[in-house]
C-alpha cells in the first residue's frame, strides 16, 4: 500500500567557483604514457605535477611501469593537501631510484589532475636549455579494449637517416588493466589506405612498449597515420605518438584519437526543450501538449498523480539520504515525554526512560586509591579511546621519580606495550629539554634496545641527525655490526681498516683478515700484465675516466720470465701509456698510482698532521694502548653518562610499583 505524500519542487542557482587547472583529464586512475630518467651525453629527466582540486587531502600512489610486463610494479605514495599542486623533479629517480624509461600509473582516493614533461638536459646546460615534451595524464577509462581501434595521426619520417629526414616519429602503448593483450599496428596513408603489412605487439600486464615507425614499417611516411587495434586478450591500452624535429630535436606529443562517446555532446541522453518548472503551472518549454513520464526504475518507487507525489513503503533507503539531511525538525516526538530517549525494544524503535548515572562532561575529581579510574573491555574492542581536534587526545602526567606520564604494558606475546601510529605525522615523538629524548632498553637475547625498520626503498629504518656545525649524529659504545652495504658520503676515520672473511681454506672454523694499504694522499692503485710486441712495445689502455680522476702519476715495471730491461717510453696521455723493452715479446707486470683530483677530493684533502682542538687536549683515542687510564679516553665522559643513565633507568623499573597486581 502506498502512503501519499506531497512534495514541493524548487530550483536553485548554483555558482561554481573556477579552480586553477592543468591541461588534461582528472581522474582516480590516471596514466602518464611516457616517462624516464637516464644518464648519458644528454641525461633524461621527467617532472610530474599533481593537482588536488578537492577540499580534502588526496592520497596518491604512483606505480612505475617499465618496458616489460609489470604484474607487481614498484610504488610510491604521497599525500597532497587540498588545492595544492605538488611537483616531483626527476620523478622516476626520486620515487623509485630507477634509471630507465616506461610509464606511470597514478591512483588516488579522489580525482586529481596530472601533467608531466619529459626532457633532455645536456652536461653544463641549465633547465632553460633543455628540450622536452608535455604529456597530460589520461584516465584509464579512455583505454581501448578487444575489437576497438584508435589512430595516431601526423606520422612523418621519410628515412632512417636523421640527416635525410626532417622528422622522426615514435609510437607507443601502455597496458592499463593488469591483463595481457595483443595489439596490431597498421600503417595508413593520408587517404586511409593500408600501406604494407601490419605489425603485432604482445603486451604483458601493465607493460609499456615504444618503437620508431621506420623500425616498424621501413618505408617513407610523408603524411601517414598508425591505426592501433586490440586484437586479442582481455587487456586494454592507451596509445601515444612522439614527433621530433631532427634539426632542433624539438619534440611534440601526439595523443591517440579518443572515442567520441567520451565527449558530453556525443554521450546520448534525452532531448527536449524544457526551460523551467513553475509552481502551479508544471513544466514549461517545448511542446504545449502530451504527457511527461517520470521513469524511476523497477521496484518500489514514486507515483505521480496530478499534483501529488507518493513514495512506496520501503522506497527510501538509508543510502538515498544525504548525511545530515534529517534534522530534529523533521522528527516527530509523538508518544514520547521529556527525559525519554529512543531505544530498540523487540527489534523496533520505542520511547523509553534514559538510564541514569555516568559522567557529565567536563568532569574533574581527585582520589588517593591505588587505581583511581579503571575500565576493562573483556571482548576484543578498545578499552579507552581519546580523540581531540585541537589538542592532545590523551595526556598523562606523573610527578613520581622514575615513573612515566603514560605507561603501557602488554601481557600477550607479540604485542606492544606502547604503540604510536600516524598517517602523515610522526608515529612516536620523544622530547626532553635536559635529558634523552627516547630511551630503549632490553634484556632479551639477540634483541634490540631500539629497533627500527621500513619496507620502503627510499626510507630509513633508523635515521639520526645533528644540526650543530661539528655535532655528531650517532654514537656507539660497543661493537657495531652491519650485515649489508655501508655507504659513507664523507670521510671514514679509524685506527685500522681491515676486512674479515671466512677463511678460503677452512671457512667453517677460521677467519682471514687483511688490513688496508694506507697513504698520506688519496692515492689510487692500478696494475696489470702486458706482453711487448716484436718491436718491444706495449700500449696500456687505461679507463676513459682515468685522467679525469687522477694526477701525479707514479710507475712501477717488473719483467717476468726474461733478463730484459723495461722502461716507460711514453707517459700517460689520453688515458694510455707505452712500455718499451730492449728485446721483443717480454711479459711485463706494471703498476700505476695516481692521486685523486675530483672536486670532492680537492675540497676535502686529509691533513696528515692535526693539532687536537682545545676540548680534546690531553685525551686519547686509545688510552689503554698508550698505557693510560680509561678516564683519558676521548668519549669517556659522554658514554659514562649514558651508562649511568641506563643503570638508573634499570633500577627505577625494578622498583616496586603502586599498581595492584593484575588479576
Amino acid at each position: 500500500m502506498f502512503r501519499r505524500k506531497t512534495f514541493s519542487l524548487g530550483l536553485a542557482a548554483v555558482l561554481v567557483l573556477a579552480q586553477p587547472l592543468l591541461a588534461g583529464f582528472a581522474g582516480t586512475d590516471i596514466y602518464l604514457p611516457s616517462v624516464g630518467s637516464a644518464l648519458g651525453v644528454a641525461p633524461w629527466y621527467t617532472t610530474v605535477w599533481v593537482y588536488n582540486p578537492n577540499t580534502s587531502p588526496a592520497t596518491v600512489t604512483f606505480y612505475f611501469l617499465k618496458r616489460q610486463p609489470n604484474p607487481s610494479p614498484s610504488s610510491y605514495t604521497d599525500t597532497i593537501p587540498p588545492g595544492d599542486v605538488k611537483r616531483y623533479d626527476d620523478a622516476v629517480k626520486f620515487m623509485f631510484n630507477e634509471s630507465t624509461f616506461g610509464a606511470l600509473r597514478i591512483v588516488s582516493n579522489q580525482k586529481v589532475l596530472v601533467s608531466s614533461r619529459i626532457y633532455a638536459q645536456g652536461s653544463g646546460e641549465t633547465i632553460r636549455d633543455s628540450k622536452g615534451q608535455y604529456f597530460g595524464g589520461i584516465p584509464a577509462s579512455f583505454a581501448i579494449g578487444a575489437g576497438e581501434k584508435t589512430r595516431i595521426v601526423g606520422v612523418r619520417q621519410i628515412s632512417s637517416d636523421r640527416s635525410a629526414s626532417d622528422f622522426r616519429f615514435n609510437v607507443g602503448v601502455v597496458e592499463t588493466t593488469g591483463n595481457s593483450c595483443t595489439v596490431t599496428l597498421r600503417l595508413l596513408d593520408e587517404t586511409g589506405a593500408t600501406v604494407g603489412s601490419p605489425r603485432t605487439w604482445s603486451l604483458g600486464p601493465r607493460e609499456q612498449k615504444q618503437d620508431n615507425v621506420w623500425s616498424l614499417f621501413g618505408t617513407s611516411m610523408p603524411n601517414h597515420q598508425v591505426e592501433i587495434e586490440v586484437t586479442g586478450g582481455s587487456g586494454k591500452v592507451i596509445a601515444f605518438g612522439s614527433s621530433i624535429a631532427n634539426g632542433s630535436d624539438d619534440p611534440s606529443t601526439v595523443e591517440m584519437h579518443f572515442a567520441d562517446a567520451l565527449l558530453a555532446e556525443n554521450s546520448g541522453g534525452g532531448s527536449g526543450t524544457i526551460t523551467g518548472v513553475t509552481a502551479g503551472q508544471g513544466l514549461t518549454g517545448g511542446g504545449t501538449s502530451g504527457n511527461v513520464t517520470l521513469n524511476v526504475g523497477a521496484g518500489p518507487g514514486i507515483t505521480v498523480d496530478a499534483d501529488t507525489v507518493s513514495v512506496a513503503n520501503g522506497g527510501i533507503t538509508t543510502n538515498m539520504l544525504a548525511d545530515g539531511a534529517v534534522t530534529k525538525a523533521k522528527l516527530s516526538a509523538s508518544g514520547g515525554s521529556d527525559g525519554q530517549v529512543l531505544k530498540i525494544s523487540g527489534g523496533n524503535l520505542a520511547w523509553s526512560t534514559d538510564l541514569q548515572g555516568g559522567l557529565t562532561l567536563p568532569y574533574s575529581g581527585s582520589d588517593s586509591s591505588p587505581i583511581s579510574f579503571e575500565i576493562r573491555n573483556t571482548g576484543s574492542g578498545v578499552a579507552v579511546r581519546g580523540e581531540s581536534s585541537g589538542d592532545d587526545a590523551v595526556r598523562g602526567i606523573s610527578n613520581a621519580n622514575g615513573r612515566a606520564g603514560v605507561y603501557g604494558n602488554n601481557y600477550a606475546g607479540g604485542g606492544f606495550g606502547v604503540e604510536g601510529e600516524s598517517s602523515s605525522g610522526v608515529g612516536v615523538y620523544g622530547h626532553s629539554t635536559n635529558n634523552d629524548g627516547v630511551v630503549g632498553y632490553t634484556q632479551g637475547n639477540f634483541k634490540s634496545g631500539v629497533y627500527g625498520w621500513t619496507d620502503n626503498t627510499n626510507a630509513y629504518g633508523i635515521y639520526a641527525r645533528n644540526t650543530a656545525t661539528q655535532g655528531t649524529a650517532g654514537g656507539f659504545d660497543g661493537h657495531v655490526v652491519i650485515t649489508k652495504n655501508l655507504f659513507v658520503s664523507g670521510t671514514i676515520t679509524a685506527g685500522t681498516k681491515p676486512f674479515k672473511i671466512d677463511h678460503p681454506l677452512d671457512p667453517e672454523h677460521k677467519y682471514l683478515y687483511h688490513v688496508a694499504v694506507e697513504s698520506p694522499d688519496m692515492k689510487n692503485i692500478y696494475d696489470g700484465v702486458v706482453v711487448t710486441d716484436a718491436e718491444g712495445r706495449a700500449v696500456v689502455e687505461l679507463p676513459e675516466w682515468f685522467e679525469a680522476l687522477n694526477k701525479d702519476f707514479r710507475y712501477q715495471l717488473t719483467v717476468i720470465g726474461s733478463f730484459a730491461q723495461a722502461i716507460v717510453e711514453e707517459k700517460i696521455k689520453n688515458n694510455r701509456f707505452v712500455i718499451r723493452t730492449n728485446i721483443p715479446n717480454v711479459e711485463v707486470s706494471w703498476q700505476v698510482t695516481g692521486i685523486r683530483k675530483d672536486p670532492y677530493a680537492e675540497a676535502h684533502r686529509i691533513p696528515v698532521e692535526e693539532v687536537k682542538p682545545p676540548e680534546e687536549q690531553g685525551t686519547y683515542l686509545h688510552p689503554k694502548e698508550w698505557g693510560q687510564p680509561e678516564e683519558k679516553g676521548l668519549d669517556y665522559q659522554r658514554f659514562k653518562s649514558l651508562r649511568e643513565r641506563r643503570e638508573q633507568l634499570t633500577a627505577q623499573r625494578q622498583a616496586p610499583s603502586q599498581e595492584p597486581a593484575r588479576p
